[in-house]
């Protein structure tokens, strides 16, 4: 996937996951990227997971996770 941007951060996988799945169901590719280090901090707060899709889909991923700008 080319031009990727942010959808939102979130403070858990399980939350990214779960939008992830949300963005799919709606026909929308995404990416979830995570700074935990190897999965021995899940879910810890701070612990940033990004939530990636293409640019032009930003719009739409906003509107369907009812994220504002």
């Amino acid at each position: 996937m080319d031009d990727l941007v942010s959808v939102k951060i979130f403070n858990s996988t399980g939350e990214a996951e779960a939008a992830h799945g949300l963005l799919t169901v709606e026909g929308i590719e995404a990416i979830i990227e995570s700074s935990e280090s190897g999965g021995m901090t899940p879910g810890v707060a701070g612990a940033d997971t990004k939530l990636l899709v293409r640019a032009e889909d930003l719009e739409k991923a906003r509107s369907i996770l009812e994220i504002g700008e």
